[in-house]
């Protein structure tokens, strides 16, 4: 665990917090280096400042390295999908990555935008680590095997990392305890009192 670098893909400030939040402050407990990657801005009146400042902290709280290099506006990552494969390939040879997680593809256009680069950057003669998709909203997730990340010590740190989307709470677009009662159904499924699923791409497994 130590050794283990994860690159975590968000189309939209709070994606990472929703989605895997739990299992990134279950890695950086553990001595791995998160660094997480914001591919879009705000859109309109989104209050850019605002919505940077939550995304620090909310990471802040889970332990993770915060970033930004947006090649689109919020809903329009697919007209940019070029130029953000092209950048987080670069990123990606700098980083090394062990594990890169992206949302799952759902009915919003940059969740699908961003799965698609995910496996653009997980080509096996560029990248050789596993690639996982996490659950980026209240949607099924797709038919097939999941792996499921026990969260229960560090659900307390990802409910603080929501509660610091402040403008996305007042705007209706977020609700923490909902994403909790998501977390506790992911947990029934597993047997733990919470969790988050993933939907494993392509996953590295080292047997003891």
């Amino acid at each position: 665990m130590p050794s283990t670098t994860v690159l975590v893909l968000a189309a939209h400030a709070d994606d990472e917090t929703w989605g895997c939040g739990g299992s990134i402050a279950k890695w950086t407990a553990a001595g791995a280096s998160v660094r997480v990657e914001l591919v879009t801005r705000p859109y309109g009146d989104g209050d850019v400042a605002v919505r940077a400042q939550e995304f620090k902290r909310a990471c802040a709280y889970l332990g993770a390295e915060p970033y930004t290099h947006a090649c689109a506006t919020d809903g329009y990552l697919w007209k940019a999908i070029t130029e953000t494969v092209q950048m987080m390939d670069a990123i990606c040879k700098r980083v090394n990555p062990t594990v890169i997680l992206a949302p799952c593809a759902s009915s919003h256009a940059d969740h699908r935008a961003l799965q698609s680069i995910a496996i653009a950057l997980a080509r096996p003669h560029r990248y050789s680590g596993s690639l996982l998709f996490y659950q980026a909203g209240f949607e099924k997730q797709d038919d097939g095997p999941c792996v499921y990340v026990d969260i229960t010590d560090t659900r307390a740190a990802k409910f603080k990392a929501l509660l610091c989307y402040e403008s996305q709470i007042e705007a209706k677009s977020l609700d923490p305890l909902a994403v909790e009662q998501v977390d506790r159904v992911n947990g029934l499924r597993c047997g733990h009192p919470t969790a988050e699923v993933f939907v494993p791409y392509r996953m590295l497994w080292e047997p003891v």
